[in-house]
């Protein structure tokens, strides 16, 4: 068994992973390290803020999943709740126009009665 020193793990781990694609080079995986200050925050580093377009002052949300915290613009995170919708809603479906429908058909029956 080979043993590996714990920094070099991380040096390891921290490297980006690259693909090749139509010729231009792709990052596919990029781990960054940060620390945690006394008061509970994280910098987040210059080469993901760049990449997110995020500025300074700019609210992120922050999610905990089963790989970790997830950090997103409010962007990210709607097209992901759309995306999630659309997957279990179905394609093509506009639920704007349900609710409307059943608005109208119960107007129409308070109408009536």
């Amino acid at each position: 068994m080979i043993s590996i020193p714990h920094q070099s793990v991380v040096d390891i781990l921290a490297r980006p992973w690259y693909c090749r694609l139509s010729g231009f080079r792709r990052i596919m995986k990029e781990v960054f390290k940060a620390r945690l200050n006394n008061e509970g925050r994280i910098v987040i580093p210059f080469a993901c803020r760049k990449q997110l377009g995020l500025t300074a002052g700019q609210e992120v949300m922050v999610s905990i999943t089963e790989q970790g915290l997830l950090i997103s613009t409010f962007e990210q995170a709607l097209k992901r709740f759309q995306d999630e919708v659309t997957r279990l809603v179905g394609p093509g479906v506009s639920l704007a126009d349900e609710l409307i429908a059943e608005r109208r058909v119960e107007a129409a029956k308070e109408a009536g009665e």
